[in-house]
């Protein structure tokens, strides 16, 4: 079980480090959560984790720390790994590894992970727009076969304040404006000098000035991203004082909507804050 760092947003490597339900660390340890509640899916998670021989490795961070928080944390280690232990076993599966297929979204933060038999992909659907409406998402689909990773176009509905946001000549970090200028590197950044439209915020929220990474300049209202056999429409209206509105997506006769492959053909509607994902035919 890994860190799902591929679609992620800032520069940590692929695959990401271990991790079932918490994320261990100096200041918290794998089995913290698990022991103080003792049931839910939080506790097969940390049942896997021992059963995969993944937790002791988690540890590591903290034995190498040295600090007051680490010492904290590795104190309630052997209290943590008997009351897990004791439990009987969790009949929760990890989503992943369970029977059944399914789609699961969060509209706000633009991410998509669906499990279709074999298949399981995950998406984020407005991938890396820090600064304004860029049109990309970023895609991790992994088969049996093999994998693909992939940055791709969609189409975004969005409301434009009218302010545009030029792409700078960073070659070091894309999210940071301290960069580290190389003596004799005279390379340029492919995207220096375009300009995407910045969204409108919502009422409520602060106001964007261009080039300060806020959560709404890129954002949009609704997706609609077309990767390989799939369709995904996603409304993020209705959400963090958006008006609702209704979408639609065009499903092409033979399309069956995931997971539970009902046939569809026609517009179908994407309620506010609701994602629609189509299966279509080959």
């Amino acid at each position: 079980m890994l860190v799902e760092t591929f679609v992620g947003w800032r520069d940590s490597g692929p695959p990401g480090p271990v991790l079932y339900g918490q994320r261990a660390g100096w200041e918290s340890s794998a089995l913290q959560t698990a022991a103080l509640l003792q049931r839910g899916p939080i506790v097969a998670a940390a049942q896997a984790q021992i059963a995969d021989g993944q937790y002791y490795a988690s540890l590591l961070g903290a034995l190498g720390n040295g600090s007051t928080d680490a010492t904290l944390t590795l104190v309630g280690v052997p209290t943590e790994y008997a009351i897990v232990s004791a439990l009987p076993p969790a009949d929760t599966p990890l989503p992943m590894e369970g029977p059944d297929d399914f789609v699961w979204a969060d509209e706000q933060n633009g991410v998509v992970a669906l499990k279709v038999g074999e298949r399981r992909l995950y998406a984020s659907l407005y991938w890396r727009a820090r600064f304004g409406v860029n049109n990309l998402a970023r895609i991790h689909d992994l088969r049996p076969d093999g994998q693909r990773l992939a940055t791709v176009y969609l189409r975004t509905e969005f409301a434009d304040n009218g302010l545009r946001y030029t792409f700078p000549n960073w070659l070091d970090k894309a999210f940071v404006r301290w960069q580290t200028n190389l003596p004799g590197v005279t390379d340029r950044l492919a995207m220096a000098g375009q300009q995407i439209p910045v969204a409108l915020v919502p009422a409520g929220q602060e106001q964007p000035e261009v080039g300060v990474e806020t959560p709404f300049v890129g954002r949009g209202l609704f997706y609609r991203l077309a990767w390989d056999d799939l369709l995904i429409g996603m409304n993020l209206t209705g959400l963090d004082n958006v008006p609702p509105q209704d979408y639609n997506l065009d499903a092409p006769p033979g399309a069956r909507r995931l997971p539970d492959g009902q046939p569809l053909a026609g517009p179908v509607t994407v309620a506010p804050g609701t994602t629609v994902v189509l299966q279509l035919p080959r």
